[in-house]
């Protein structure tokens, strides 16, 4: 019947991948992160898990004595991943 219509219900939080460099005074970080339902809407970092700072999918922060990094993507929809990235 050509009047159905199919609808994509999203409840899923994007897939994250990070990449990162580490120098002696400050980390490199690239998130790639993939949401086919709706898109990509944020990306934020914490340092302490807590406290999230709005970023792009590339950014640098100072080393300081973290051996932690909160990666937080959130999609068109409001639905978020967390990922924890030791470094």
């Amino acid at each position: 019947d050509s009047n159905q219509v199919q609808v994509l219900i999203d409840r899923e939080g994007p897939e994250i991948k990070t990449s990162y460099v580490k120098n002696k005074d400050k980390i490199s970080m690239e998130i790639d992160a993939v949401d086919n339902l709706s898109g990509i809407k944020s990306y934020q970092y914490s340092i302490d898990g807590n406290t999230y700072k709005d970023t792009n999918k590339k950014f640098e922060f100072s080393v300081l004595t973290t051996t932690k990094v909160y990666i937080k993507v959130t999609d068109q929809l409001d639905n978020e991943t967390i990922k924890e990235v030791s470094i």
